[in-house]
């Protein structure tokens, strides 16, 4: 692994965080994601690998779930949201 494959791990995670978030917090994203994850993705420019698009759509927008789909605790996640400055409200 090299310097160029862990920046893409470092902005696909960050990606992954602003997502999750947006998706937690933004009804009309969340909508949007629902039918289509991968374009509304794509719209709002998150650069998420497939399976982080279908860890995130099988989630259905439940943090505990998400959080399991994408191999954190729920602690992580709070951290990992917090630290984007994304509201976090119990399940």
């Amino acid at each position: 692994m090299g310097a160029q494959d862990d920046r893409e791990d470092v902005m696909s995670q960050r990606d992954v965080e602003r997502a999750l978030g947006r998706l937690l917090t933004a009804q009309g994203f969340r909508d949007d994601f629902f039918l289509d994850p991968a374009h509304a993705c794509l719209q709002v420019g998150f650069q998420l690998t497939p399976h982080e698009v279908e860890a995130l759509h099988r989630a259905h927008g439940h943090k505990t779930r998400a959080a399991a789909l994408l191999g954190l605790t729920r602690f992580q996640l709070y951290t990992r949201m917090k630290r984007h400055q994304i509201e976090v409200t119990p399940d």
